[in-house]
């Protein structure tokens, strides 16, 4: 059982966009989306992230949003595949067309949760509706809906093995 202090994502963009837009994004934006992110053309708040699934030794590979800090990358999700990156699990991710190595863990405490969705949807405020947060007149986000959010998403922290650019 989880304390209150820990999320438990159980959201699905199924229930913000519908079935018809997850089916159509899966198979055709995120493909064209990770072409093109892979060439470094694009967004500077999306990479794409790549990783072994635990259990079935499945690749995965998909655009995410990111902020990054330093050398460390934050992203945050609802889904499911997160439970891969739990307890440090090696990944790779292509960011502004490099291909990049580190480590991956996942963060369920709310508190830090929210702290760090905070800071990341003044960095990328265009994700605000994934998460079901408004923004004011400043695209600063709603606390209250900050808070909501932290519930339902994990954090997940990258340590980069070497510096973009390098």
């Amino acid at each position: 059982m989880n304390s209150p202090n820990q999320s438990t994502p159980t959201v699905s963009m199924r229930t913000v966009a519908g079935p018809v837009w997850n089916s159509l994004t899966k198979r055709l934006v995120n493909p064209v989306m990770q072409g093109f992110l892979r060439r470094g053309i694009g967004s500077r708040t999306l990479m794409v992230l790549e990783f072994t699934g635990r259990h079935t030794g499945r690749h995965y590979s998909f655009p995410v949003g990111y902020m990054q800090e330093g050398q460390a990358l934050f992203c945050y999700s609802p889904f499911s595949w997160w439970r891969n990156l739990q307890g440090g699990v090696p990944v790779s991710v292509v960011l502004r067309g490099q291909k990049l190595t580190g480590v991956a863990d996942v963060c369920i405490d709310t508190d830090r949760i929210a702290a760090g969705l905070d800071t990341y949807l003044r960095h990328n405020p265009g994700d605000a509706f994934f998460f079901r947060v408004k923004l004011d007149k400043n695209r600063h986000p709603n606390p209250e809906d900050i808070v909501k959010a932290a519930r339902d998403n994990v954090q997940i922290r990258i340590a980069l093995e070497s510096p973009p650019g390098s």
